[in-house]
C-alpha cells in the first residue's frame, strides 16, 4: 500500500506542475516539474512496419504506423542547412547543460506517426518535447505534426506543419508541448517527413477516476488494517 500513498502524492504534484500553462499548446518548455523519458532504454529500436510493432519505454506504449523510425538511437543526424542533431552534445539554448541523449530518428521516410499512449486508466495533464526537421537540399522539406489524444482515443488537439529549426548549428531545436488543464491526455502521436526528436517530457500520470475510486478504497483498507494492529498491540 505504501506504492499507491507515492502514487498519490506523485500524481497530485504532477497535476500541479502542469498547472503553470493554459489550456493548449505552448512553445515554452517549464522550467521544472515534467518526467524526462528515457528513450536510451529502447536500445536504437527499428519501429513500425519494417521493424517492431509496439515497444515499451517508460510509462508509455510507442507504436508507428509507418515504414520505421529509430527509437533510442544514440548517434547524430546531419540535418543539411539545419544543422545537426548530436545525443552527446548540450542544447543550444543551454550550452553549459546536459547532453541531448537518446532521440527518435524519422529522417529516412516519409510516413511515420509514432504514438505515445500511457496504460490503461491513466492520463496525464502534460507532454512535450524538442524538435528539429530536416533542411538538406535535395529532400522534401522536413514537417511535423503533433496530435494528443484523450484516454477514449478522441482527438484533443493537434498542431501541424511546424516552421523548419535551426540556423545551421548543432542541436537548435525547438520545443512543443500541450497543457491540459483537465488532465485528460491519453496519448500522444509525433507525424511527418524527415524529422528527429526527443528530451520528451511529462507530468505524472494519474488515474482516471476509477483507478481513483479503487486506490482510495485500498488506502482506507490498509488504514484499517494499521488501526487493528496498533490496537491489538495496546491490548
Amino acid at each position: 500500500m505504501h506504492s499507491r500513498i507515492r502514487i498519490l502524492a506523485a500524481a497530485i504534484g504532477g497535476l500541479l506542475a502542469g498547472a503553470a500553462h493554459a489550456e493548449g499548446f505552448t512553445a515554452t518548455q517549464p522550467g521544472s516539474g515534467l518526467i524526462s523519458l528515457d528513450l536510451a532504454g529502447a536500445g536504437a529500436a527499428n519501429l513500425g512496419s519494417a521493424g517492431l510493432g509496439s515497444l515499451g519505454v517508460g510509462p508509455f506504449t510507442l507504436s508507428n504506423a509507418g515504414t520505421g523510425v529509430t527509437v533510442g538511437d544514440a548517434s547524430a543526424v546531419t540535418l543539411g542547412d539545419y544543422g545537426s542533431w548530436q545525443a552527446a552534445a548540450p542544447w543550444a539554448s543551454a550550452p553549459s547543460g546536459p547532453a541531448a541523449g537518446a532521440f527518435v530518428n524519422a529522417m529516412s521516410n516519409a510516413d511515420n506517426a509514432v504514438t505515445f499512449a500511457f496504460g490503461t486508466g491513466w492520463s496525464t495533464s502534460f507532454v512535450g518535447l524538442r524538435y528539429m526537421v530536416d533542411g538538406t537540399n535535395g529532400l522534401p522539406p522536413g514537417d511535423l505534426t503533433v496530435t494528443v489524444f484523450d484516454t477514449s482515443g478522441a482527438v484533443i488537439a493537434t498542431y501541424g506543419s511546424l516552421s523548419p529549426t535551426g540556423g545551421g548549428g548543432v542541436n537548435e531545436s525547438a520545443f512543443i508541448g500541450y497543457q491540459s488543464d483537465s488532465g485528460s491526455i491519453g496519448s500522444f502521436r509525433v507525424a511527418g517527413a524527415y524529422h528527429v526528436y526527443g528530451d520528451i517530457g511529462y507530468a505524472q500520470p494519474v488515474p482516471e477516476p476509477a483507478e481513483w475510486a479503487f486506490m482510495m478504497t485500498g488506502l482506507a483498507v490498509a488504514a484499517a488494517w494499521a488501526r487493528r494492529r496498533r490496537e491489538g498491540r495496546a491490548a
